[in-house]
């Protein structure tokens, strides 16, 4: 059936082309159905640490010493849209500063308040990620707390030029400000751009080695059919469907269950996930030692820290079935598993043809779910 599906689209005739995408559509549909709620997305941002830095700046021709400290709160807001995942890093914080100004003879000892917040676009779709760039405004105080001059020995003329300091930092207090709302914009566009980079490189790495090569080296082709942004009920969702099967593969044909309301994260997987999985590890006709086929079994799962049960007998050799040597059913609230044996022989007994089955059931124990 799917190697018809496929030439029916691949087709020069129209209502060829018609047959097979409804075929398509029903056959090889969507297998794996992922939401993911903003809440529990902001639960996942990292707390952004307290950044300390000292202050080495020239403004206005002042020599500007003094030490500086930032605190950001970082947060994920989605933005429905039907064809994409969309979403806006939105950081606020403020910055505390005590400088010190050098202005020839004077020096003026200056406290700086500021605000920011900063908004940065993330597309993704099927033609891969789409970064904005950041835009952050700035609003602050500036204060001055004290001023010192070479000339205040001196009774009267350090009491003039003092006051000609204190006017002239008054003029220029406006755009001193504004300069420094500037500085503390770019400073924030500059951290959060680095942060996101950082982290969609590292998680794209990660999705990369344990994830994709893995599946491609099973020949198992993952396959995005539906990526949006939803609000439903005030609650705003990624909505991720994808199709997990090779070219000569089915996927789902039946509608999937309703997801639960109100789940943080909901995951779905159709039992052809799970076949599809299987079939490509190639266990049809498989013989040999029970010991050895289990553990070239678990190599093909790299990177988790799978060994061989120590109860497994050492003196059996099995046998499987040519065809649907091991299946998944998920049915009754449960998962079966379903071996079926050609032969399995120890020094002393031999049994043919026969099947075990074993039902797991979901168990959850706080943040552990087992089966």
């Amino acid at each position: 059936l799917s190697e018809r599906v496929h030439q029916l689209r691949w087709s020069l005739l129209p209502e060829q082309n018609r047959v097979g995408e409804m075929l398509f559509s029903h056959y090889r549909n969507g297998n794996v159905r992922l939401t993911v709620t903003q809440e529990f997305l902001n639960r996942l941002v990292p707390v952004m640490k307290d950044v300390r830095t000292p202050v080495r700046e020239e403004i206005l021709g002042a020599r500007v010493l003094g030490n500086s400290a930032t605190w950001t709160k970082v947060g994920i807001e989605l933005v429905p849209d039907e064809e994409h995942v969309h979403m806006q890093v939105q950081a606020s914080g403020h910055v505390a500063a005590q400088t010190r100004s050098f202005m020839g003879p004077v020096v003026l000892y200056n406290r700086n308040r500021s605000r920011f917040f900063l908004r940065k676009r993330i597309v993704m779709g099927p033609k891969g990620v789409e970064i904005g760039r950041s835009d952050a405004v700035a609003s602050g105080d500036l204060y001055l707390l004290g001023l010192k001059t070479d000339f205040d020995k001196f009774p009267v003329l350090g009491s003039v030029v003092r006051r000609v300091a204190k006017q002239q930092a008054t003029d220029q207090r406006q755009l001193a400000r504004r300069i420094i709302e500037r500085r503390v914009a770019n400073q924030a566009e500059e951290q959060v751009d680095e942060q996101v980079t950082e982290q969609l490189a590292a998680a794209e790495k990660r999705m990369e080695e344990k994830l994709l090569k893995p599946l491609q080296r099973m020949q198992l082709d993952p396959d995005t059919i539906e990526m949006r942004t939803v609000e439903h009920n005030g609650q705003k969702r990624i909505v991720f469907r994808g199709r997990l099967a090779g070219q000569h593969q089915l996927a789902a044909f039946t509608a999937r269950p309703r997801a639960l309301v109100g789940n943080l994260v909901s995951l779905q997987l159709h039992d052809s996930v799970l076949n599809n999985f299987v079939q490509q590890m190639n266990l049809d006709g498989q013989r040999g030692d029970l010991r050895e086929l289990i553990g070239a079994m678990l190599q093909k799962f790299e990177g988790l820290d799978l060994t061989v049960p120590e109860e497994t007998p050492d003196d059996v050799t099995i046998q499987l079935a040519d065809h649907d040597a091991l299946r998944v059913y998920c049915d009754d609230d449960c998962i079966r598993v379903t071996l079926r044996i050609a032969e399995l022989s120890t020094l002393r007994r031999r049994w043919r043809n026969f099947a075990v089955s074993a039902d797991y059931f979901p168990h959850s124990d706080g943040f552990q779910v087992e089966l």
